[in-house]
C-alpha cells in the first residue's frame, strides 16, 4: 500500500526501496555483495566507510523519508562504492560497522557453502541405470509427511501396460498401440 494507505493518497502504491532497479546485489572488485544499510546509524557508518562523510549531512540522505524519496541516487552511490574493495573486505568492514550484508553466492558456490554442506543439502544417490547422481534435499522437515526421494523416475514406458490396463485396455489393444508407435512398454 505504502503511500496509498492514506486518504487522500499521498503517492503511488509500492515500496520504493524495493522497486528501485538499483536495489540488487552489488558488484565488488571480485564478486557480488548484498548490503542493506537501513537506519540512520547504518547510513552514517556506511558514508564514513566509503569515504563520503559529507553525505551524512546531505538533506537528501539524512533521514529515512528523504532517503526514500532519493533512493535511486542513494543506491547508485552504494553501487559505485562497492567496486572499490573485494567482497571479503566489505564483509569484514560492514560487519564491524554492524551494517547488514552478505556475500551473494553463485549456484556453483552453493556446493561448498558450509551450512549447506553441514545439512547435506546435495546428497549423492545411486540411480539404477545412470550411476551416481547428486540431488537437492527437501529443505524442510515434516513429522507426518517427510519429503525426499522415495523412488527414481521410471524409464519411458515402464508403466504403460499397468496404466493402460487400469484404463480398461485389453492386452491386445495395448500391443496394437505399441505396434503403431502410440506407446512404448518396458
Amino acid at each position: 500500500m505504502q503511500e496509498r494507505t492514506f486518504e487522500p493518497s499521498q503517492g503511488k502504491a509500492g515500496y520504493q526501496r524495493l522497486l528501485t532497479p538499483h536495489r540488487r546485489p552489488y558488484p565488488t572488485a571480485d564478486g557480488y555483495l548484498c548490503v542493506m544499510p537501513y537506519n540512520n546509524r547504518h547510513w552514517q557508518r556506511f558514508f564514513e566507510l566509503v569515504g563520503r562523510p559529507e553525505l551524512v549531512g546531505d538533506e537528501r540522505f539524512s533521514q529515512q523519508s528523504a532517503r526514500s524519496k532519493n533512493i535511486d541516487a542513494l543506491y547508485a552511490i552504494v553501487a559505485e562504492s562497492m567496486l572499490a574493495r573485494s567482497t571479503a573486505e566489505w564483509i569484514e568492514l560492514l560487519g564491524k560497522a554492524d551494517i547488514p550484508c552478505g556475500q551473494m553466492n553463485t549456484p556453483e558456490d552453493l556446493f561448498s557453502e558450509p551450512h549447506l554442506k553441514a545439512v547435506e543439502m546435495f546428497p549423492k544417490i545411486e540411480h539404477p541405470t545412470e550411476g551416481t547422481l547428486r540431488h537437492i534435499k527437501v529443505p524442510v522437515k515434516f513429522d507426518k509427511t517427510p519429503g525426499g526421494l522415495h523412488r527414481h523416475a521410471e524409464s519411458l514406458g515402464a508403466s504403460s501396460v499397468e496404466v493402460l490396463s487400469e484404463l480398461g485396455y485389453s492386452a491386445e489393444a495395448i500391443a496394437e498401440l505399441e505396434q503403431r508407435g502410440v506407446t512404448r512398454t518396458g
